[in-house]
């Protein structure tokens, strides 16, 4: 009977030896490679397209950037160039350089009002030349905005800003570029920021915008708050009234 049971262990050895066999180490390592290689290629896939995007980023405010230079689309005629010359020449100079500066700000105001877009432009590039005057920089904005360059205009605006973050007039100009373009949250953001700083038309603004986001609570806050302020003129101060009394209903 012994030697029958040595028999059997004997056949059945081989068997469990051949289940243990079937995986082969190298099957798990070269798992673990695949899954390696996968990360690998997925990781260089992410780079790949944010570089892309980065570069298509820099390739599209260098453009705006050479095109603002050669002022494109609105390029400057020869006429026109002369006929600025000639009205800078009959500028009788002032005695500072602030006075100068009003002076061609003054013309390229005019200018812009009358339509003449190129000759504006030419004058601001003439006044950038010699300071970073502020109400040129917005001008510059609002004669983009007026020939429907709106990515030009939030371009200069939003470099004037990372330059000056805490001048009024630049953001709340920059805010209505991103309300206009339908980003009213970053909007509302600026907005904000113009009614902590005390800014009577920045709080009328963010007023404004939080109704338009359906808040009407915090927009009755703000107009309320606006209400109280000795500096609001009664004509204001009238509508701020009726808008108090719709938001209360």
């Amino acid at each position: 009977m012994g030697i029958f049971r040595n028999i059997k262990e004997l056949k059945i050895e081989p068997q469990q030896k051949e289940k243990k066999s079937e995986v082969h180490p190298f099957t798990v390592v070269k798992k673990e490679h695949d899954f390696k290689k996968y990360v690998y290629l997925l990781l260089f896939i992410t780079i790949a397209i944010y570089g892309f995007i980065f570069y298509m980023e820099f390739k599209k405010r260098e453009n705006l950037k050479k095109e603002e230079n050669n002022i494109k689309p609105l390029q400057i005629s020869k006429i026109t160039e002369t006929k600025v010359k000639e009205n800078i020449s009959n500028i009788k100079i002032p005695e500072s350089k602030q006075e100068k500066i009003k002076a061609l700000f003054d013309k390229a105001y005019k200018a812009y009002k009358e339509g003449k877009t190129s000759e504006a432009l030419y004058y601001i590039k003439i006044i950038q030349e010699k300071k970073d005057y502020i109400p040129a920089i917005i001008l510059k904005a609002k004669v983009f905005q007026k020939e429907g360059l709106h990515d030009r205009a939030r371009t200069v605006l939003e470099e004037a800003y990372y330059k000056y973050p805490e001048n009024k007039d630049i953001l709340l100009n920059l805010a209505e570029i991103y309300e206009k373009e339908g980003a009213l949250v970053i909007a509302k953001d600026m907005y904000k920021v113009l009614d902590e700083m005390g800014y009577i038309e920045g709080s009328f603004k963010y007023a404004e915008i939080l109704e338009k986001l359906g808040q009407r609570e915090e927009a009755l806050k703000v107009y309320k708050k606006l209400y109280e302020n000795p500096n609001i003129s009664e004509k204001d101060r009238e509508q701020i009234q009726k808008k108090i009394l719709l938001l209360e209903k």
